[in-house]
Formats: C-alpha cells, sequence, structure tokens
C-alpha cells in the first residue's frame, strides 16, 4: 500500500483501504498460524528440510504480523486526526 501521498484522497477512502489490507494480512496470518499448530508443533523434532521450512513460515508470520501492526497503528492516528 501506498500511503506517503495518502493526503491527497479522502480519509474515509485511505481508512477504507488500510481496513482491506488489514483483513487481508489477518486472514494470511491465520492460516500461517494454523499450519505452525498442524507441521511444527515440536520444533525440535523436525527433519533437516522442515527446519527450513519452517524457519520460512517463520518469516511469513513475522512479516505479516508487523504488516498488521502497521495497518492498525496507521488506522488509529487517522482516525484520531477526524
Amino acid at each position: 500500500m501506498k500511503i506517503f501521498g495518502g493526503y491527497v484522497a479522502s480519509q474515509d477512502t485511505i481508512l477504507e483501504e488500510l481496513e482491506r489490507h488489514r483483513r487481508a494480512h489477518l486472514e494470511r496470518l491465520s492460516t500461517y498460524k494454523a499450519l505452525e499448530r498442524q507441521y511444527f508443533q515440536d520444533f525440535q523434532k523436525l527433519s533437516e528440510p522442515a527446519k527450513f521450512h519452517y524457519l520460512t513460515l517463520l518469516k511469513g508470520i513475522g512479516y505479516e504480523t508487523h504488516w498488521l501492526d502497521w495497518c492498525e497503528r496507521a488506522i488509529k492516528l487517522l482516525k484520531s486526526t477526524v
């Protein structure tokens, strides 16, 4: 999402777009967390390839968590200026 020039759009449009992004990242994070629960409960018993799969999944979880945090902060900030 490009927010740098967001001031040229209506606040409602920006908030709707932020909310859309928030929902998409929340859905993806939920999927990643389900995969973690299903396949990686005991990471100490993982095979070598599975360790790398898990590391990749952890990166995805971190990425989605970061996006969610940013979206929530942006929504809160913009709503506080309404």
